[in-house]
């Protein structure tokens, strides 16, 4: 009886170190399993985040299309007025003339530096109580400097910048030429900044 007892202490060491050899690769596939979901879970975290991030990338782009709309639907129609004006004049003799009108308040916007824009009022009569804005997506306009009236050839310099999720780049400018007068509106793209 006493080999009995020899092989049953080995027979028992045998499945001791079979227990422990399956514990561990138990315990290995856990942490393998548990490794693999949560590098599964970065993953789908960061592709969710591209997709948002393409996703507001082109949101942004289907308001600039449709803000550029509206802005050349404003150039058409102040087209449209110059036209019906001349229009309007009377010939002399079989050749059509226009007469001079006063030039009133015309605007340009260009870029200055770095981050800095110049409005410049080119027309013959003095802006009052000039406004700049633009939309919330944007940067700006901020640091305005000059006016709030702005006689001709005068200019207000200010500081706007795009973002990746500008919706809409228009700055819009408004201004009258007496002091109880409607207030007139003039909308332009930001014009387009050099290369850094």
């Amino acid at each position: 009886m006493g080999s009995s007892n020899g092989w049953e202490g080995i027979a028992t060491l045998i499945q001791a170190v079979g227990t422990i050899v399956a514990l561990a690769g138990l315990a290995a596939t856990v942490l393998f399993t548990r490794r693999g979901q949560r590098l599964d879970l970065q993953r789908v975290t960061e592709e969710a985040q591209r997709a948002e991030r393409s996703n507001a990338a082109a949101e942004a782009a289907a308001e600039r299309s449709e803000r550029a709309a509206s802005l050349t639907i404003d150039t058409l129609g102040r087209i449209a007025d110059a036209v019906e004006s001349i229009a309007l004049k009377p010939a002399n003799g079989s050749t059509l003339y226009a007469e001079a009108a006063p030039l009133g308040v015309k605007w340009s916007l260009n870029h200055f530096q770095g981050d800095t824009y110049i409005l410049t009022n080119v027309g013959g009569v003095i802006a009052i109580q000039v406004d700049v804005s633009a939309d919330e997506s944007m940067i700006g306009p901020q640091n305005v400097t000059g006016g709030p009236d702005l006689a001709p050839d005068e200019a207000i310099t200010f500081m706007a910048a795009r973002t990746f999720t500008t919706a809409d780049s228009t700055i819009t400018v408004t201004w009258t030429t007496n002091a109880d007068g409607d207030r007139d509106v003039w909308r332009y793209p930001l014009p387009a900044r050099p290369p850094r």
